[in-house]
C-alpha cells in the first residue's frame, strides 16, 4: 500500500550534515525536546487508533510566546524516499 503522507525527504530534500548541524541551523531549544516528544507520542497513539493526526502538516511551536502554528506540506512526486517507483 502506497503511503499518502509527505516524508522528511519531501520537506527537506537531500538534507545534509550531522544532526547537530541541522538542529543548530534550525534553532532547536533543548527544553523543547521533551515537549515535542510528548506531542509526537500522542500523535503516534492517535495514528494507531485511526484518529485524526497532523498528517502532511508541520507543527511550529514558539517557546518565547507559547504560540503554535500549523503548516501544510505536500508529498513530493519526485521524492527519492516515498515517491511511486514504476
Amino acid at each position: 500500500m502506497q503511503k499518502e503522507f509527505a516524508c522528511f525527504e519531501c520537506v527537506y530534500p537531500q538534507a545534509t550534515g550531522s544532526l547537530e548541524e541541522v538542529c543548530a541551523t534550525h534553532g532547536v531549544f533543548a527544553p523543547a525536546v521533551g515537549m515535542i516528544g510528548t506531542i509526537l507520542a500522542a500523535e503516534a497513539i492517535k495514528f494507531l487508533l485511526s484518529l485524526t493526526t497532523l498528517n502532511n502538516q508541520i507543527l511550529l511551536f514558539n517557546l518565547l510566546n507559547y504560540q503554535s502554528q500549523k503548516l501544510q506540506v505536500k508529498k513530493s512526486p519526485n521524492c527519492k524516499v516515498c515517491a511511486n517507483k514504476n
